[in-house]
């Protein structure tokens, strides 16, 4: 279900703790019971520092025309930065209980009118009902992947594709900014965008990329990288916007590059070189 954030008014009681995203006048509202939320607030907001740094430069240097975020959360990474007013930011989450706490954050940032938000998994298909694994202590850490030993809460939700959420209508010749962080699943969402990236004009993306964890879900890393090198220029993003290229041969360089940084967990995905030089400008 898709609800445009600006309409949707939040209604009842919830235990909202407010921050203001470190660096922004921006408002964040979390559960302070949730690990997540905790240490939202214990790091003003900025939880994982070397994505917002390069997610702002982003957002700034390539003024995009259309803004993805799957895996939002409580929104922590697209509201730190402030978009076009042109821009239409589609936010993917598929954890309902975390939905008061995002819409009012959304509700309150400079550009709340243009956020819609899809309660859903989004995938390579879309489908009425999914399995979803809500870990019940920390939010961030939910997923399509069973949790196995983890306090979860299953619950069943609707999977969709980005391409089923973005016309060609909307994505012809424009610049896309995009974030996924879905716990395993971006291999999946990045098939389900395929239309979108071959639309688009120009493409970048910030990808959860945690090797060990991919590993214990089976994923084959080799055919990842293959295909994301097939599709981008990839880029590991290290401290203050440092940005090392991972090239062919894919696993062995990736092997290498988070064997020397193991607090690395992300890559940024480039459409084109023109891309990247606009964003070192």
């Amino acid at each position: 279900m898709i609800y445009h954030a600006a309409w949707h008014l939040i209604g009842g009681k919830y235990d909202m703790h407010k921050i203001t995203i470190l660096g922004t006048k921006h408002s964040l509202y979390v559960n302070a019971a949730d690990l997540k939320g905790a240490s939202l607030i214990k790091y003003k907001g900025r939880s994982q520092p070397r994505v917002v740094y390069i997610w702002r430069a982003l957002a700034s240097r390539l003024k995009p025309d259309l803004v993805i975020d799957a895996g939002v959360n409580y929104g922590e990474i697209v509201l730190s930065a402030v978009y076009p007013a042109h821009a239409p930011i589609t936010v993917i989450d598929a954890n309902d209980s975390l939905r008061p706490y995002l819409l009012r954050s959304l509700r309150e940032h400079p550009n709340s009118k243009q956020f819609r938000y899809v309660h859903a998994i989004a995938s390579d298909q879309n489908r009425d009902s999914v399995t979803f694994y809500i870990d019940t202590a920390r939010s961030g850490d939910s997923s399509a992947y069973h949790l196995g030993d983890k306090a979860f809460e299953e619950v069943k939700v609707p999977s969709v594709t980005v391409d089923s959420l973005i016309g060609s209508s909307e994505a012809q010749d424009k610049t896309l900014l995009f974030k996924l962080d879905v716990e395993g699943y971006e291999w999946q969402v990045l098939r389900g965008m395929s239309r979108l990236l071959e639309e688009c004009r120009e493409a970048a993306g910030c990808i959860e990329f945690n090797m060990s964890y991919l590993k214990d879900k089976g994923v084959d890393i080799g055919a990842y990288l293959q295909f994301l090198g097939e599709r981008f220029r990839l880029y590991a993003i290290g401290h203050a916007g440092k940005l090392t290229e991972i090239k062919a041969p894919y696993l062995e360089q990736a092997n290498a590059y988070f064997a020397e940084d193991p607090s690395c967990n992300d890559l940024l995905l480039v459409k084109s070189a023109d891309t990247l030089n606009r964003l070192k400008r």
